[in-house]
């Protein structure tokens, strides 16, 4: 992931400033396909072999396995691949969200997480 500066301009024209944008070059696939809640496919729709590339998960669950290989410094944020590309942060990451009461991000626990929740 890199951080760039970023600049909002509103609909007035106005140039806001203070603002920076996460650019992910590399997705982490590590999300447990057996334990997860997917929506469901028919025999034929599983022949294609992205079928799962654009499936609907209602209920995440990672895989320790893959993320216990990672050193926790490499996996503080990612871009989940597969599925919805939603962002991931560590629990360090989002304590410091909460501490500073960070406005404009919707942090939920991917234990409790159920599609529809990020609306």
């Amino acid at each position: 992931m890199q951080l760039y500066p970023a600049v909002f301009i509103n609909d007035e024209g106005a140039y806001i400033e203070d603002y920076w944008y996460m650019n992910f070059w590399q997705e982490l696939d590590c999300w447990d396909r057996e334990k997860s809640k997917i929506e469901t496919f028919t025999a034929e729709e599983m022949l294609d072999p992205d079928y799962l590339e654009d499936c609907e998960i209602y209920k995440y669950h990672l895989d320790s396995e893959v993320l216990d290989n990672i050193p926790e410094e490499e996996r503080l944020i990612f871009k989940q691949a597969g599925g919805v590309k939603y962002i991931f942060v560590h629990q360090t990451v989002a304590d410091i969200f909460f501490e500073e009461k960070a406005t404009g991000v919707n942090l939920v626990k991917v234990s409790d997480f159920e599609e529809g929740m990020q609306f």
